[in-house]
């Protein structure tokens, strides 16, 4: 625009300096038509210059930020840079790079995050860079293709495969997390059916059993039998031991009060229930999602029952939302740690947090979003 308008100014004074020369005798310079031809021709002239000396300000201005880009390609950039880079150099604001997982057959964002194929709009042009015959990248940008094309040479491809390699990993990390998040929550699905099963079947059971067991002992000593009234007082004794445990054997596979109460009754629970005095400093009513409550749970249970095997007196417990983050931290003052909590910290990692193990200190922090 800065070039084709003046151009065409430009011209059209030409035409009309011809047109106005046929009906005067005499080119006279006072001429009002010529004096407003010439102006308008002059003033063309000018607008033509600077528009030809901006294209080559501009050109070379984006072969200088080009050449930044193949310079700074060894420097490991953060995934996303090679596109903001380029929509800077071409001045591009809505510049898209897509680049091609031929193992997935589909497209990603510099994140690794799947996205669909770009399409040629009427405003913008898709370009696509192929290196060794295989499709690197999809690059949706304005203007026409060869405009990009003449910017991307083989320092710019070679960034983008490798950016493109980057994003492949990246959504291979992501399909890994969710994988491992997928296999905790079908586990602690299977926590709570069986703790239901137990709590519905089994215990209730016993529970009639216990009854049964408490009739017949009325009945025997109405009869006067009093070996019998023995047999069945050890029976009621061994009953309801074999409750309580299966009563601990369901807490423990999966706490009911958990999924119907919160995380801060179950801990209060567990605190009450553990092998060593725990303290809750700071523990509020607030929910999370059911998989953030049970890995911080979890984590105060496993880290309680590391404490107790490290000879530890006292621990004490704080659960804060930090950010978002739910950020639950475990001190004792036991001897110090020698275990890496693996199990544990594969279920914080699964909902992408992070579990910091310390001589008597165990911290997660875990994504959520408070309901």
């Amino acid at each position: 625009m800065p070039v084709t308008v003046p151009a065409i100014m430009f011209a059209g004074t030409v035409a009309a300096r011809a047109i106005v020369l046929q009906r005067l005798t005499v080119e006279d310079p006072f001429n009002a038509a010529l004096f407003a031809i010439f102006a308008v021709a002059s003033a063309a002239i000018i607008f033509l210059t600077a528009g030809l000396i901006s294209g080559v300000v501009r050109a070379r201005a984006e072969r200088r930020a080009i050449a930044r880009i193949a310079v700074n390609l060894d420097e490991a950039p953060s995934p996303g840079s090679l596109q903001t880079a380029l929509a800077e150099a071409l001045h591009d604001p809505e510049l898209r790079i897509a680049y091609w997982l031929p193992g997935a057959q589909r497209y990603v964002d510099t994140s690794g995050r799947a996205v669909p194929e770009p399409a040629a709009t009427p405003d913008h042009a898709v370009t696509r860079v192929i290196r060794d015959g295989r499709t690197v990248a999809a690059i949706a940008h304005a203007g026409a293709a060869p405009v990009l094309d003449r910017h991307i040479g083989p320092a710019i491809a070679l960034g983008l495969e490798n950016e493109r390699l980057q994003a492949e990993l990246l959504a291979q990390l992501g399909e890994l997390r969710a994988s491992r998040a997928r296999i905790v929550e079908n586990a602690d699905v299977e926590r709570r059916r069986l703790e239901r099963d137990l709590h519905d079947g089994a215990q209730q059971r016993l529970l009639a059993l216990s009854y049964d067991i408490r009739l017949a002992r009325a009945s025997a000593e109405a009869d006067g039998d009093t070996a019998a009234q023995m047999t069945l007082a050890t029976a009621m004794e061994e009953t309801g031991a074999a409750l309580e445990e299966l009563r601990e054997l369901a807490h423990g596979i999966y706490p009911a009060v958990l999924a119907e109460a919160g995380l801060a009754p179950a801990l209060a629970t567990l605190a009450d229930t553990a092998p060593l005095p725990v303290q809750i400093l700071r523990a509020d009513d607030r929910r999370h999602p059911a998989p953030v409550e049970a890995a911080a749970y979890f984590t105060v249970a496993e880290a309680v029952d590391d404490a107790a095997r490290r000879g530890a007196d006292r621990a004490v417990v704080t659960v804060a939302q930090e950010g978002g983050r739910l950020a639950v931290t475990v001190e004792d003052n036991g001897t110090d740690r020698d275990s890496s909590m693996i199990a544990l910290a594969d279920r914080v990692g699964a909902l992408g947090g992070s579990l910091f193990i310390k001589e008597t200190v165990c911290r997660a922090e875990i994504p959520c979003a408070s309901s």
